[in-house]
């Protein structure tokens, strides 16, 4: 009766790697997502800018014609 006896963890160096495997990722994944989330308001920014020039242009193309 000299039965060997699994360990919980058999292979816990492996398990290891892979928990620092999953930390390093999971950094990287952070900052893509600053990055985007810069990105996103940078362009948020930009189209606020441009919807004002838009509407400046609107109204100054009114008053040329009611002027007229």
């Amino acid at each position: 009766m000299n039965k060997e006896i699994t360990p919980l963890f058999p292979d816990y160096q492996h398990v290891v790697s892979e928990l620092e495997k999953t930390k390093k990722e999971n950094e990287q994944l952070k900052k893509a997502l600053g990055e985007l989330a810069v990105e996103k308001q940078i362009l948020q920014t930009s189209n606020e800018i441009l919807k004002k020039r838009q509407m400046q242009k609107m109204f100054s193309s009114r008053k040329k014609s009611l002027r007229k």
